[in-house]
C-alpha cells in the first residue's frame, strides 16, 4: 500500500515475484487507522480491520472493487 495526500493505492502483488500483477485499487475517504489488517474477500473485495485501540474508527470496512467509473 502506498499513500499520497490525495489517495491511497492498494497494490496487488504476484506471490512469486513480489511485483504488481494488476492495476492498484485506489482507496478514497476510507476510515483506516495507522494499524490495520487486510483480508481478501473473494477476487474483487477486501475487508480492512482497524487495530485502533481507542475505538474512534469503525472496527472494520468492507470494500468491493469498482471498474470503469
Amino acid at each position: 500500500m502506498t499513500s499520497t495526500a490525495a489517495r491511497t493505492h492498494l497494490w496487488h502483488l504476484a506471490g512469486d515475484t513480489g511485483r504488481p500483477k494488476a492495476e492498484p485499487t485506489i482507496l478514497r475517504d476510507v476510515p483506516l487507522g495507522r494499524r490495520f489488517e487486510i483480508y481478501p474477500d473473494g477476487t474483487e473485495g477486501y475487508t480492512f480491520v482497524n487495530l485502533d485501540p481507542a475505538g474512534e474508527l469503525p472496527s472494520y470496512v468492507a470494500l468491493t472493487r469498482v471498474r470503469g467509473w
